[in-house]
């Protein structure tokens, strides 16, 4: 029995649809081609094609803009993005003094208080509370 069981392609292949076949709930899988190399595979929870299809469409629609700018597909921690996505950024592209600049105000102040929270759920609101 081959991996990939009633393939479906949506948007020209962009998206495509299928069920695995070692798996025998008959879930849909979706295979999302987001751009710039970028590819995710997530399952879709449903044995419902018609379910399958309009959840991948959203769920192409929630990560394409995510992809586009660079950001993590998946949820990310506030201090992981900071330690792995910020500070590499701040080394590269900045001198070492704005990076010392960056690297003190980071551990002292702005990762203690977001470093629990997604960075996908940070919120204007949380953002202005931190002032208080």
């Amino acid at each position: 029995m081959g991996h990939q069981q009633d393939t479906v392609k949506l948007m020209g292949g962009v998206i495509v649809l299928y069920k695995r076949g070692d798996n025998s709930d008959g879930t849909w899988q979706a295979r999302l081609e987001l751009g710039g190399g970028k590819r995710t595979r997530r399952s879709l929870k449903t044995a419902d094609q018609a379910g399958a299809e309009r959840a991948a469409l959203e769920l192409y629609s929630k990560l394409k803009p995510r992809a586009d700018a660079d950001m993590p597909l998946n949820s990310m921690k506030f201090d992981e993005f900071w330690d792995k996505r910020w500070i590499p950024w701040v080394e590269k592209n900045l001198s070492i003094h704005r990076q010392r600049l960056h690297n003190g105000t980071g551990t002292r102040y702005i990762k203690p208080y977001f470093e629990n929270c997604a960075v996908d759920k940070i919120t204007v609101q949380k953002v202005e509370n931190y002032a208080g």
